[in-house]
């Protein structure tokens, strides 16, 4: 993960000082490969969602199956849970763009009693092809 602030500094989440988020296994649902909420740009090479969490509101169970960069439009604390019950936290400002690989299915809760949202670009091609 690559993590790049535009704005207020980046703030690292340590994750041993937080309760397990996952009170119980992840729900058996079909993993969609809709990461976001609402689809708003897609071309050969990019795709960009919208994603908009309520309070204490879980995404369901997708796979990103590109790499992809979101950036957070609100400041937030989620967590990610993967199918084998990993966990990954993270602490997010305003402006805070964070780069990932591909990965295996997961859900990303928000932890907070605030909404949350980030713009995620799914980087699908170089070349168009």
């Amino acid at each position: 993960m690559t993590r790049h602030c535009f704005g207020p500094p980046c703030r690292a989440s340590p994750a041993d000082t937080r309760p397990p988020a996952s009170q119980k296994e992840l729900p058996v649902d079909p993993i969609s490969e809709n990461v976001g909420t609402t689809l708003v740009y897609s071309d050969a090479r990019v795709r960009i969602w919208l994603l908009d969490l309520a309070p204490r509101q879980q995404t369901h169970l997708h796979r990103h199956t590109s790499d992809y960069v979101y950036v957070a439009l609100t400041p937030g604390e989620t967590v990610t849970i993967t199918q084998d019950g990993g966990e990954t936290h993270s602490a997010d400002e305003v402006g805070d763009a964070v780069r990932h690989r591909a990965g295996p299915p997961h859900v990303l809760r928000n932890l907070t009693d605030a909404p949350y949202a980030n713009v995620i670009v799914e980087l699908l091609s170089r070349d168009g092809s």
